[in-house]
């Protein structure tokens, strides 16, 4: 046994060895730095964007459309307009990341305004609607980032205790939900405004988990987010209640009717979002799980497409 544990211990050492000259090599380390430009450049963002309209459209029933195109480029744009107005917070949480996008300012800032257009540009083919909803989330965005607010307090919408945490999911949760509606002609009903209630708590519930990771640097900038103000422990307590609140809608909307049955495989999602919850730790693990809660769309829509049986179509 003593020399099985030694011969263990010899292959880790010269495995992780093997590990380290890999990370060395020319490949892994393009592809490690092109990794870390599509994170700076929220291009995963994007993808999660585009994966929570295809949630939508899977518990409304209706084909995947123009929606998601648009869902991407929009998320591409208002983040790395965040990420510009941020860096000086972002020095303390993400000093890597910070140091890059403020040595490509103009990149960031081609990309944001960039996409935007693009999203704009696709959404007017869904008519009027369709456009306002797209306009919405960058209005939002700017008046959340930028510093307009009068008197002595917070000059931000985001330094603003619940009220930075609501404006980005209320932003979010609008267009996601009747954005799909709006491209293809249906009426916005019941089944509707639940899935923007759902999407609005869900938000809520990621904002404050990323606010977690980045509690020092918020409170060296005295910036009052619900981990700042009530400690990591206690919002670890409240992000419990907001996944059992979105179970419960979920759970409500089907017994009333107002979804079909097969919303409620959206549980799994939630349920390994309480896990991510039950692991936080804001000195350990924060910044792993907040990469690993990406997962929680992706998830959730194979979980509904698995108990729906079939792929839903593309308009």
């Amino acid at each position: 046994m003593v020399r099985l544990s030694i011969a263990n211990g010899d292959e880790l050492r010269a495995l992780r060895r093997w590990l380290d000259h890999l990370r060395g090599t020319r490949p892994v380390a393009a592809a490690e730095r092109t990794y870390a430009l599509c994170v700076q450049c929220s291009l995963l963002l994007a993808v999660i964007g585009a994966s929570k309209v295809a949630v939508v459209s899977l518990l409304l029933s209706i084909p995947i459309n123009a929606a998601a195109g648009v869902a991407f480029l929009v998320t591409l744009a208002v983040y790395n307009h965040n990420k510009l107005t941020d860096l000086e917070e972002d020095a303390v949480n993400d000093p890597e990341g910070a140091a890059l996008r403020g040595s490509r300012k103009r990149l960031f800032a081609a990309l944001s305004v960039g996409s935007y257009v693009l999203a704009l540009c696709l959404s007017a083919l869904g008519g009027p609607v369709a456009f306002s909803l797209t306009l919405f989330p960058g209005v939002l965005g700017v008046l959340y980032s930028s510093r307009w607010l009068p008197g002595p307090g917070p000059d931000r919408l985001k330094d603003v205790l619940l009220v930075g945490t609501g404006a980005v999911a209320f932003a979010w949760a609008v267009p996601l939900a009747l954005l799909p509606l709006a491209f293809a002609g249906d009426a916005v009903g019941l089944g509707a405004l639940v899935v923007l209630a759902f999407f609005f708590v869900r938000t809520v519930l990621a904002v404050e988990l990323f606010n977690v990771r980045d509690v020092e640097g918020d409170r060296c900038r005295g910036i009052a987010t619900l981990p700042v103000v009530l400690g990591v422990d206690p919002t670890r307590v409240v992000l419990v209640a907001l996944n059992a609140c979105s179970l419960a809608l979920l759970v409500a909307a089907v017994f009333l009717g107002a979804l079909a049955p097969v919303a409620l495989a959206a549980a799994p999602a939630v349920g390994f979002s309480l896990v991510l919850v039950g692991w936080l730790d804001a000195d350990r693990s924060a910044d792993r799980l907040c990469l690993a809660s990406y997962l929680e769309a992706p998830l959730m829509a194979a979980c509904l497409v698995l108990a729906s049986g079939s792929v839903p179509p593309v308009a």
